[in-house]
């Protein structure tokens, strides 16, 4: 895929998600550095890390687990306008994009995913998350972890390198498959 003009990081990003069907793994990649071109790509990447490096953290720390069970978004305990409007709009991504993955139509699917970036901006700015009220928190983090997941749409938004210059590769080990041309920003 380098061999095609990809470039590593973005090949890392992909395939990271899935190497099980290499066409789609192509599409993914193509649909990728198209968005990574534009200008408001960096922003919506950094939005994406914030969430992934927050859940990190609160899955270690077990905060997204009540009573041994994953803990799911309850809308009713939404206080703040930001909230309902993240969850609004994770609702709407969720639904729109479902047809374009079927149809690996990455490119479509990865526009509407970066229709996220405001409400994540103004969930990251209107709320406190790590409050004293348990209940509360675990929803907010529940809310985060669960758009988290559109970053897996084409390809892990972390593992692309938004510094200029060349990214820093080393070889992975890919869920169970080892391929040498599997790289990962490191």
């Amino acid at each position: 895929m380098a061999e095609q003009g990809f470039a590593k990081d973005l090949i890392s990003a992909v395939t990271s998600v899935s190497i099980d069907d290499l066409p789609a793994v192509s599409r993914r990649t193509a649909a990728l550095q198209e968005l990574k071109a534009k200008p408001d790509f960096e922003p919506l990447a950094v939005a994406f890390k914030r969430v992934v490096n927050i859940i990190k953290q609160a899955t270690q720390r077990g905060d997204l687990l009540q009573d041994g069970r994953r803990v799911t978004i309850n809308p009713g305990l939404f206080q703040e306008s930001c909230e309902q409007t993240l969850y609004d709009a994770f609702e709407k991504v969720k639904q729109d994009t479902a047809g374009d993955v079927a149809q690996q139509a990455f490119d479509r699917a990865l526009l509407k995913v970066a229709t996220l970036k405001g409400p994540i901006d103004g969930f990251f700015d209107g709320v406190m998350v790590l409050t004293d009220d348990q209940r509360l928190k675990q929803n907010r983090l529940a809310l985060r972890r669960d758009c988290r997941a559109f970053r897996g749409v084409c390809g892990f938004f972390e593992d692309i390198d938004l510094r200029s210059g060349q990214p820093r590769i080393q070889p992975i080990q890919n869920r169970g498959t080892y391929h040498a041309d599997v790289y990962q920003v490191g």
